[in-house]
């Protein structure tokens, strides 16, 4: 089977999706993985066929728009509509790049921002396309959708049943945010069908079917996050999906010493989330760290969180696998992506979280609730004595360690790229076409 993923997004998309195109390499497939040009490197290393597409992530959450788009995550409206702002410029030549990457392909796999733009081109071509999710996004009555507040969770962990009340709520939200989400995005891809030569689709026809795709892969742990009850058999959770590239990476040898020259230090870092004020950012993490007069590792990401005068008992990197570093920290700080959040928990050490937006809050809440971290501080709170509060509570609660490292005992056993390949191959297998995936589309 000839398998292209298209992954639209930041390190944290792409990694996972590395991951899964390894796996079915290993199974006998071929792959080839369309993603944004600064990927080239990773995917090819892992033996996998590169194909370049338009967009650049970096670039563009460092603009003006991208930040104020990051800046109005906690507003689902605003969101919405300054992503398709900035979607609306690179549609046609984003779609006409995937068209030709997936040309000649038996089966497509779309991650959460590429899955809109693989269903249109896997109308245009006939064939089945899966999508590939780090974060739950088949509705469900147990809870709300990533842009809504969440007023009912297990507090074992898992999913408890709701009452008609918030099952009504938790039902009302995936629609709002679907009605809003494809009123921002409808021209761009229609924009992209334009291109194809598809007919363009109208505001009752949601993304054409994408978001109500009949088979979904869900990229995260059903230890962290279980599937509802109320999902189908075919919204499979299958397990983190790891790209183990730790083994081949040296560490600078001044990390080891710093390491090594005293008690396990916290990690800090933001990723992709670029901040407006990174050098205040950077001056609460250093008065937090001093305060509680702990080391720290501090890393910079894409969020442009500049640090410079580091005190010695600081150490600043650009780079290191997060599958070799977390091991050997007290605690990790971070933004709460699906990504950072299974290497936090699979490295076994408790997390603080603290979200910007969606499914960062969701992780958040996840990781606390299973005891495995404190209550996640939301960035718009973040302050020195909040931060100190909750690195303070994370590094000394021996309860809160040893579920950490419980949780990421069972972690690590789990093998989340295996199931996933074998539910991909299922999926393929059994897809309906497009006659019956979308026999009553409603066109413009």
């Amino acid at each position: 089977m000839r398998v292209t993923a298209m992954v639209v997004g930041s390190t944290g998309d792409v990694r996972p999706m590395v991951a899964l195109g390894a796996g079915l390499r290993a199974a006998g497939h071929e792959v080839r993985l369309a993603t944004h040009a600064q990927f080239r490197d990773l995917i090819e290393g892992q033996g996998l066929e590169f194909w370049p597409i338009a967009g650049n992530p970096i670039g563009e959450l460092s603009t003006e728009a991208g930040r104020g788009w990051l800046a109005s995550g906690a507003n689902p409206v605003a969101f919405a509509r300054l992503l398709g702002d900035m979607a609306r410029d690179l549609a046609a030549g984003i779609t006409r790049d995937c068209l030709a990457a997936c040309t000649g392909s038996d089966a497509i796999v779309g991650s959460l921002l590429g899955t809109a733009l693989a269903w249109q081109v896997g109308e245009k071509l006939g064939i089945p396309v899966i999508p590939a999710y780090l974060q739950p996004r088949t509705p469900t009555s147990y809870y709300p959708d990533l842009f809504f507040p969440e007023l009912f969770s297990g507090k074992d962990g898992s999913a408890a049943r709701p009452g008609a009340a918030q099952r009504a709520y938790h039902r009302v939200s995936y629609r709002a945010v679907r009605w809003v989400i494809w009123r921002s995005l409808r021209e761009s891809v229609n924009i992209g069908r334009d291109s194809l030569g598809l007919p363009r689709l109208s505001q009752g026809d949601h993304f054409g079917g994408a978001l109500d795709a009949p088979r979904v892969l869900y990229g995260y742990s059903p230890i962290v996050a279980p599937a509802p009850p109320d999902w189908g058999p075919d919204a499979v959770v299958t397990g983190y999906w790891i790209v183990g590239d730790a083994a081949g990476w040296t560490p600078p040898t001044a990390l080891v010493d710093f390491l090594q020259s005293g008690e396990p230090p916290i990690y800090i870092g933001f990723g992709s989330m670029v901040h407006s004020t990174p050098d205040d950012t950077a001056s609460m993490v250093l008065s937090a760290l001093a305060r509680l007069k702990r080391r720290g590792v501090v890393s910079a990401g894409w969020g442009g969180m500049r640090v410079a005068d580091l005190p010695e008992s600081v150490f600043a990197i650009d780079f290191a696998p997060h599958e070799w570093l977390f091991p050997r920290m007290a605690a990790v700080v971070h933004h709460g992506g699906a990504g950072t959040t299974a290497a936090g928990l699979r490295a076994g050490r408790p997390s603080v979280i603290t979200p910007f937006f969606a499914d960062q809050n969701f992780w958040g809440r996840r990781v606390h609730a299973l005891g495995a971290g404190p209550r996640p501080v939301p960035v718009r709170r973040l302050t020195t004595d909040t931060l100190a509060a909750a690195i303070d509570a994370a590094a000394r609660s021996t309860e809160m360690r040893r579920k950490a490292e419980d949780l990421g005992h069972r972690l690590r056993e789990e093998n989340g790229v295996e199931s996933a390949v074998a539910a991909l191959e299922r999926m393929v297998a059994e897809w309906p076409g497009w006659d019956r995936v979308r026999p009553h589309a409603r066109r413009a």
